[in-house]
């Protein structure tokens, strides 16, 4: 300890000085062994999406600023699923701006570009080549929002590019997919659980493109339950799903982003979408925030649009699942969304008891999960903020892919309770 304090004393008279990145946290930007370059950086400069030497704790760690205040900022490792709490201008020393791997330097900005770079005709040729085809689609998320609403490609490796598409032009997307160069992407448990699934609400698909994975995700319907059980009808009916898909895909209009036209969602459906969205990621994702934050301030919405923004929550009676991303856009972010509209998406006092908790979780926002917690979180979420009554809800617990996916989950933990990683199987 004494001669961490030592060293950071020394760097912080120095304009510029270089780490040797160790650990895992920063994957796939910074990687064991690359040598991260930094110059002196103080709090007023420090941005969301940089990425800082910071000592806390008696630990000094190179995390991304994922959140920023005028008091303190949040920093989280990339392939961390927890964040690491305030931190404040005492604590920064210093923000990188170039990185060597392998006798080879790079600033980190440059891959995020590399990265859109490549992706945005990939999304093109997709695009082009489904209004070809005649398939009715709408842009749900990706790219071309965050550049229209954003002003600026993403400054983070971004994961994926989502669109909506009429259920029956499936067929015709696949083969667009395929003619394309992309492979679908299996995304079922096990054969045994590919039988019990009823329904397919989305397929992936992906195919490398100059070194960088492009990976499309292709939804049959919006998006916000339990992908990889089906329907759930004892939680939430198929038919108000199918319903929002329908608006959804009828309430489209067109932006330009370099030149070329998107169909995406009307300003108003996209922010219930987002929200929704939110709430399949059990409301975590700073990133998923501030977009939606942008939308809303470039939106400039008035009190009608507000009210036809209420009137669809309630229509859809996803209430439950929608109101505490608006708390937390308020909360976290100032988003100005007006009290009314607060009011009239308020759901019932049972469901308000259940939130409560969550509400007061003050790294909720910024925290990640394992995927197989975060299906076990998003399960308890959809049971509790159902709106359904609670004799109807009680079925899903006969639900054939439910019972499968639990005896899976229980059957994987015993796994790695007795096979630890590396011991599986006698290898």
């Amino acid at each position: 300890m004494g001669r961490m304090k030592t060293l950071l004393k020394t760097l912080r008279t120095k304009p510029k000085f270089s780490f040797k990145a160790e650990g895992r946290s920063m994957l796939p930007i910074l990687q064991p062994g690359d040598i991260v370059y930094l110059k002196q950086a103080d709090f007023r400069q420090a941005a969301v999406d940089e990425i800082l030497l910071v000592l806390k704790g008696g630990q000094a760690f190179i995390h991304r600023v994922i959140y920023k205040t005028g008091r303190y900022l949040v920093t989280r490792g990339d392939n961390n699923p927890q964040c690491d709490g305030r931190v404040y201008p005492r604590n920064i020393i210093g923000r990188t701006y170039l990185v060597k791997r392998q006798g080879q330097a790079f600033d980190p900005e440059s891959l995020y570009l590399i990265q859109s770079t490549l992706y945005f005709p990939e999304i093109v040729k997709v695009k082009r080549a489904f209004e070809e085809a005649g398939i009715e689609f709408v842009f749900l998320k990706g790219l071309p929002l965050h550049l229209y609403y954003r002003r600026t490609h993403p400054r983070r490796v971004f994961a994926d590019c989502d669109i909506l598409i009429d259920k029956k032009d499936f067929p015709k997307a696949g083969r667009i997919m395929t003619k394309l160069g992309y492979l679908r992407a299996r995304n079922e448990l096990s054969a045994t659980h590919k039988r019990f699934k009823d329904k397919e609400s989305e397929y992936g698909y992906y195919k490398e493109v100059g070194g960088v994975r492009v990976v499309f995700d292709l939804h049959l319907e919006t998006v916000f339950m339990l992908t990889q059980i089906g329907k759930l009808e004892a939680l939430y009916s198929q038919s108000l799903i199918d319903r929002m898909t329908a608006e959804f895909l009828n309430s489209k209009r067109s932006i330009r982003v370099h030149r070329e036209a998107f169909p995406v969602l009307d300003p108003s459906s996209l922010v219930v979408y987002l929200a929704l969205h939110l709430f399949h990621h059990n409301f975590s994702g700073t990133y998923r925030y501030e977009l939606m934050d942008k939308v809303i301030r470039r939106s400039g919405f008035r009190k009608p649009d507000w009210e036809k923004m209420a009137e669809m929550v309630g229509r859809y009676q996803v209430s439950g699942y929608v109101y505490p991303v608006f708390v937390l856009l308020k909360k976290y972010y100032h988003t100005p969304i007006p009290g009314f509209f607060l009011g009239r998406i308020r759901p019932a006092k049972d469901k308000l008891g259940y939130l409560k908790p969550l509400l007061q979780n003050d790294t909720l926002i910024f925290d990640d999960e394992p995927r197989l917690q975060a299906g076990r979180e998003r399960f308890k979420h959809l049971f509790h903020l159902s709106p359904k009554p609670l004799w109807q809800k009680m079925g899903v617990f006969i639900n054939r892919a439910v019972i499968y996916s639990v005896w899976w989950l229980f059957w994987m933990r015993a796994r790695r309770f007795f096979w630890p990683t590396g011991l599986q199987g006698g290898h």
